[in-house]
């Protein structure tokens, strides 16, 4: 049976904000897998994917913690779409070349305006798809 989520979810992480986690100090990566594990942190199947595709060993140490998962699904892809088309991207490629920045945004919309994690060094891909984005790092350290 799988677990239920202890806290309301308030953010949605894309592939590099999982690899950040899986990556971080231990202190710091403690603290994140907490999140994870209470449900606060949402894993889209798409991010997950391309973690287990691109960094399998990382994949392995975050998989027992994830409790909230997204699934695609047409509001999400719409969503992209309107984002797309509203930043002009076109058929511009996303950092590992799957759009999934472009998913986890229209995902933090369509389920009710979460914060998208990320990387430090990702947070300009989300700078035009109109969501708010935080590091990993930060997000949790402004956390306590």
């Amino acid at each position: 049976m799988a677990k239920k989520p202890a806290s309301a979810c308030s953010c949605v992480i894309d592939t590099s904000g999982l690899h950040g986690i899986a990556t971080a100090s231990a202190n710091l990566r403690g603290a994140l897998l907490a999140r994870l594990a209470d449900g606060t942190i949402g894993v889209p199947s798409w991010a997950w994917q391309e973690l287990q595709e691109t960094y399998p060993e990382e994949a392995d140490v975050l998989a027992a913690h994830i409790v909230k998962r997204f699934q695609f699904n047409a509001k999400v892809f719409a969503r992209a779409a309107q984002i797309t088309e509203a930043a002009g991207l076109g058929l511009s490629l996303g950092a590992y070349d799957q759009h999934v920045e472009r998913y986890t945004a229209a995902a933090a919309h369509v389920h009710g305006g979460l914060t998208v994690l990320t990387s430090a060094d990702n947070l300009d891909v989300y700078s035009d798809l109109q969501c708010t984005a935080q590091d990993v790092v930060t997000w949790i350290e402004a956390q306590g």
